[in-house]
C-alpha cells in the first residue's frame, strides 16, 4: 500500500478511521479493507503495463514455491459482446461454462470462484472447506505467460455447456438499462429534422457546464 500506483490505494482508510476501527471492533469494515485479510497482493505492487512478463512469471515462481503443499486452482471469467463465460483449472482438470449474457465480468468472476465440481453436485470451494483446507486467494496477472492462468482464461472464453446460475439483481438492472437505452438510442437515430438532434446525438448523460449561462444556450 505504500506505493502510489497500488490499486488498492485509492480505497484506503485514513489514519483516523484506521483508528476508529480498532477501537470499535464491533463495527464492520469496508470490503477493501475485508479483501485484504483473504487476497495476497505480492504482485500489486507492480505496474503491469511497464513490468516485462519475465517478473512476473519470477515473481510468481517465488509465490508458488512459498506455498508448494497448496493445490493451485486457477479461475477466470470471460465476458465479451453476446457471451460471458467463466474457466476453472486444478491439476489435471479443465472446467469451462456459459453463464447468462446479463451477467457482469464480476459475477463470472465469482461463478468460477463457486463453480460446481466436477461431479456436477458440490461446490469446488465448499468441497475444500469441509475437508478443512487452508484457502488462501492470490490475484494472478493475466497474458504474462502463466500456463494455470492462461488455460483458464482460455477456458472461460470458449464456447461451451450452459450453467444454470442464477442472476443478481443488480447484473439484471444494469442489462435492462442497457437495453432500454439502446432502444432510446435508435429512436432518437431516426429524429433527424429535431434541432436538439444535431446539438446532442447521443442520448448519453448531458454533462452539465461550469458556466450556466452556456448550459442553458443550446443555439
Amino acid at each position: 500500500m505504500s506505493v502510489p500506483s497500488h490499486p488498492l490505494k485509492p480505497s484506503s482508510l485514513a489514519i483516523g478511521l484506521t483508528r476508529l476501527y480498532e477501537a470499535r471492533s464491533f463495527n464492520i469494515k469496508p470490503f477493501s479493507e475485508r479483501a485484504k485479510a483473504v487476497l495476497n497482493d505480492a504482485h500489486l505492487s507492480y505496474d503491469k503495463a511497464g513490468t516485462a512478463d519475465v517478473i512476473y512469471q519470477q515473481l510468481f515462481s517465488f509465490h508458488h514455491s512459498m506455498y508448494s503443499k497448496y493445490i493451485p486452482v486457477y479461475t477466470d471469467g470471460s465476458k465479451t459482446a453476446g457471451y460471458v463465460g467463466c474457466g476453472v483449472v486444478f491439476n489435471n482438470t479443465i472446467l469451462s461454462f456459459t453463464l447468462h449474457n446479463s451477467m457482469s465480468i464480476f459475477s463470472a468472476d465469482l461463478t468460477a470462484i463457486l463453480t460446481p465440481h466436477c461431479d456436477g453436485n458440490t461446490f469446488l470451494l465448499r468441497k475444500l472447506e469441509r475437508k478443512a483446507f487452508d484457502i488462501i486467494f492470490s490475484w494472478v496477472p493475466g497474458h504474462v505467460g502463466i500456463l494455470g492462468n492462461e488455460q483458464a482464461d482460455n477456458s472461460a472464453g470458449s464456447m461451451s455447456d450452459p450453467m444454470q446460475q442464477t442472476v443478481c439483481y443488480q447484473d439484471l438492472k444494469t442489462s435492462i438499462q442497457h437495453f432500454v437505452h439502446h432502444i432510446w438510442q435508435e429512436t432518437w437515430d431516426q429524429q433527424i429534422l429535431n434541432k436538439l438532434h444535431s446539438i446532442h446525438p447521443s442520448t448519453s448523460h448531458w454533462a452539465a457546464l461550469p458556466v450556466r449561462r452556456h448550459d442553458v444556450r443550446l443555439t
